[in-house]
């Protein structure tokens, strides 16, 4: 299930953009979209009280899939749904052995993440594979600030910006990064920062790898931040 997009989804109109945002990805890379919607347990000692509790979540669960689903089949993209019992960190950790990229939204209160410290925080640190946080700003057909739209496409406007910082990972982080650009037909630039917190142009060290990263991306154009 390398060739798997994982998307967390709940009632709220950020998972809903999330959703959005991983189908036009799944799109472009000719992948395969699983919802997942996680039930949260329930501190009742009750089972009469429990049992109904998870029959209603899992019904309000498929009622949300259902647009999402029919989303998917009007872009011809693969997508299945899926509502398991669990916290919803626990649940999309779990899962994102099998996929290749994990989305959330996030969210002011409850759900998929309140701050970027909470499920998609979770996510960053600890999924088995990379994953996509959706902003609560963005929203389909939004332009960046230049308005420059990436050719070729219905919904990517503007730079890839990738944050990189010299060690063993940079090259892997940037060359995500230079697929995704040269996927979308946008540009690329790389910013790294002092200890001191000002942008520079990382030495030596930057502009030689993008150097490399260019070599094997021609389209991506990469560049460091001036």
């Amino acid at each position: 299930m390398a060739n798997t997009i994982l998307v967390g989804i709940d009632a709220s109109t950020e998972s809903a953009a999330a959703a959005d945002w991983a189908l036009a990805e799944a799109k472009s890379l000719k992948w395969s979209v699983v919802f997942v919607h996680a039930v949260s347990p329930v501190d009742v000692a009750d089972p009469e009280v429990e049992a109904r509790y998870f029959r209603a979540a899992f019904s309000e669960a498929e009622r949300t899939f259902g647009p999402l689903l029919e989303d998917a089949e009007s872009r011809g993209v693969p997508a299945e749904s899926r509502v398991v019992a669990g916290r919803a960190k626990d649940v999309l950790i779990r899962l994102s052995s099998r996929a290749g990229l994990v989305v959330v939204g996030r969210r002011h209160r409850t759900g998929y993440a309140s701050r970027f410290g909470s499920v998609s925080a979770a996510l960053a640190a600890h999924s088995s594979c990379w994953t996509a946080v959706i902003p609560e700003r963005w929203k389909r057909d939004q332009p960046a600030l230049d308005g420059v739209r990436a050719p070729g496409t219905a919904r990517f406007f503007g730079h890839v910006i990738v944050g990189a910082e010299e060690g063993p990972e940079a090259a892997n982080l940037l060359a995500v990064a230079a697929e995704l650009a040269q996927r979308h037909g946008a540009p690329l630039t790389a910013v790294t920062v002092s200890p001191d917190g000002a942008a520079r142009d990382g030495t030596a060290w930057l502009p030689e790898l993008l150097h490399r990263i260019n070599e094997k991306h021609p389209n991506s154009s990469a560049q460091a931040l001036p």
